[in-house]
């Protein structure tokens, strides 16, 4: 997958603020830090789900992309990003074979 002008900026961008972030953080204690890491985390609409890596079969280089699943649906994430694209299926659109008594 090529990365672009834009995405390599966004990159950039986000290493700094993280970087800034990081260095915020210098002087407290662990558990501060755990809890300060906690309330961020919380906020991203996809804690708490299980991720899996995948293929978009359906584009024609098979296109990276990540799944989100959660008790509510499955989210399509951008491999890079991991931002939803908003396509989210609820589990009554799910095809989960059943299995048959042997």
């Amino acid at each position: 997958m090529k990365e672009g002008k834009a995405q390599r900026v966004d990159r950039v961008q986000l290493q700094e603020r993280l970087f800034e972030r990081w260095r915020s953080l210098r002087g407290r204690s662990a558990a501060d830090c755990v809890r300060v890491y906690l309330a961020v985390a919380r906020k991203w609409q996809f804690f708490g789900a299980t991720i899996y890596c995948a293929k978009m079969l359906a584009t024609p280089d098979e296109e990276d992309v990540w799944l989100a699943v959660q008790e509510d649906g499955v989210s399509v994430l951008d491999f890079i990003s991991m931002r939803g694209n908003e396509c989210r299926y609820p589990p009554e659109l799910w095809a989960i074979p059943r299995r048959t008594a042997s």
